[in-house]
């Protein structure tokens, strides 16, 4: 039997919440070490994962663990749910016709708005990724390697494969479209799934690009943020000093990445740190704006509003678990889901939460991590606290040229090993 370990940071509420200490630790733990993968096999249960709601004519739309697609209203009551066969726990699209969305159980979705099934297609992997819809034609990275572009009925137009799974979504930019890999190359394809050209990160790739003015920019596993001109030429990287699955994000000419040690950082186009804000624990896939705030969710069971003018906290507010999925912005409300099988909604003004809703299943989803061949290591782990910090040190909110890194909480080192069983629920993950 393969063993595995972990080491990692993690917040002190999390390691005495009810899910577990071993499995979530061993979660955080993985997605800290920079050689291994932040894509995991999710098993079924209530958690709400990764990915942005979606709104559409006073209605929110999400997916959970429990392997639903769920509709409700602006004041948390269910309108109905659209049933998968396995969980549904990546990102959504829409556009006027239909929602699209992929599930763990290798079918990729259109549903009306109604929650009607209007088509599925069958790939031959795991869906999570973000779907980019153009012009009638769809196009999401799976787990089998491939990039998938599909025309109107789910009608497969062409595919392109990659040395290894596809974990996230394609950006559009200038007529082209660019998706990174596990093979460490972001690649760029003609709207006819033609190679472009593809550039070498020497780090495996989960984010969404983001494509600004010519520009693609994308971050590595390696901790490395990237800016790659539209012909494949490096401009410039930085060395973020810690991992992140996070997908950089353009807004208002600065650049937005969040990361696992809880920093989310704000980029001049040229990659020149502005400023950053610290949560205590991994943060969310993207932030959301709303032309006064960031907003951001985080593995630490709290959102933050942080000023877009002042760089500062303008509140926080906690939920019942992990909530590294991304926040919604939605007619002065913010919507976010948890790994504590809710889904949320405060006020965008003050924080205040107004409702949570449940989903079907009040076990939270169990997970273990992807693994690259070859990449598999064994690590130890111990939880060590460490004193209280101050808190006006909690949160950061200026530049920080000389980083660090720590956790305000404290950190794991050496003293615990054991088995891949013993990290995993009883639900074993989809393969």
């Amino acid at each position: 039997m393969k063993s595995y370990g972990y080491v990692q940071e993690s917040p002190a509420p999390a390691l005495q919440y009810s899910f577990g200490s071993i499995e979530f630790i061993g979660m955080f733990a993985t997605v800290k070490m920079g050689e291994m993968p932040a894509v995991f096999n999710v098993g079924e249960g209530g958690s709400v994962m990764w990915g942005r709601p979606l709104a559409r004519n006073n209605h929110i739309f999400f997916g959970a663990c429990d392997k639903r697609l769920y509709c409700i209203d602006l004041e948390g009551r269910e309108v109905w749910h659209f049933e998968t066969n396995g969980p549904v726990a990546g990102y959504l699209a829409m556009d006027n016709n239909a929602i699209y969305f992929g599930s763990y159980d290798h079918n990729f979705y259109a549903v009306s708005f109604e929650g009607r099934l209007l088509w599925k297609f069958a790939a031959q992997g795991k869906i999570y990724s973000k779907p980019l819809v153009l012009e009638g034609r769809i196009f999401f990275g799976c787990e089998d390697g491939n990039l998938y572009c599909l025309g109107k009925k789910g009608k497969l137009l062409w595919t392109f494969s990659a040395k290894a799974q596809i974990p996230n979504g394609a950006c559009l930019g200038d007529g082209c479209i660019y998706f990174g890999s596990y093979d460490r190359n972001l690649y760029c394809l003609g709207l006819d799934g033609n190679l472009k050209w593809k550039f070498e990160a020497n780090g495996i790739i989960t984010c969404v690009p983001a494509y600004h003015k010519g520009i693609v920019y994308f971050s590595s596993y390696n901790k490395r943020l990237h800016a790659v001109r539209h012909d494949g030429k490096l401009l410039w990287t930085y060395n973020l000093k810690d991992q992140t699955f996070g997908n950089p994000v353009v807004h208002g000419n600065e650049i937005y990445l969040g990361s696992h040690s809880g920093m989310v950082r704000a980029f001049s186009l040229g990659g020149r740190l502005l400023w950053d804000f610290r949560a205590k624990d991994c943060t969310s896939d993207e932030p959301s704006f709303d032309g006064r705030n960031m907003y951001i969710g985080s593995a630490d069971f709290n959102v933050y509003a942080v000023s877009l003018k002042t760089h500062g906290l303008v509140w926080k507010a906690t939920t019942s678990g992990a909530t590294w999925c991304m926040p919604l912005v939605y007619k002065d409300r913010l919507f976010i889901g948890s790994h504590d099988c809710k889904f949320f909604a405060f006020g965008t003004k003050d924080g205040r939460k107004l409702w949570e809703f449940g989903t079907s299943s009040t076990i939270q989803a169990p997970f273990e991590p992807d693994t690259v061949a070859g990449r598999e290591k064994v690590f130890e782990v111990v939880w060590r606290p460490i004193p209280e910090a101050k808190e006006d040190e909690k949160y950061g909110a200026v530049a920080r040229h000389q980083e660090d890194m720590g956790s305000v909480y404290g950190s794991l080192d050496t003293g615990y090993a054991s088995s891949r069983k013993e990290y995993t629920g009883k639900k074993k993950g989809y393969r």
